[in-house]
């Protein structure tokens, strides 16, 4: 093996600045959904969690929501979609023949 760990996560919805520039009818509504959403540093505890906790290590290939191991839905599951959105991908990044294979 080689030693890496590699796991997925959702922080959630974080009240970053990524909401500033909502167009003016969404202004509203979103200042009342806002309040739901997750500091920062609240948003940033499912990556320390799975960066430094004695919990996960060793653990690989997860998906992760709010420091827990989470389920994926159906769709993300679906091979013949993931084998569709790959060969897209690679059409898109221009991935060649001689390119190593994932």
């Amino acid at each position: 093996g080689t030693n890496v760990t590699v796991n997925c996560l959702h922080p959630g919805m974080i009240d970053s600045g990524i909401w500033r520039n909502v167009p003016f009818p969404l202004t509203l509504p979103m200042s009342l959904i806002k309040a739901f959403f997750k500091t920062n540093a609240e948003g940033a505890q499912t990556t320390l969690y799975l960066a430094c906790s004695p919990e996960v290590e060793g653990v690989s290939g997860k998906y992760y929501r709010d420091c827990k191991k989470a389920g994926l839905t159906n769709g993300i599951c679906d091979m013949e979609r993931a084998k569709k959105l790959w060969e897209e991908s690679a059409k898109i990044v221009k991935l060649g023949a001689s390119d190593p294979k994932i």
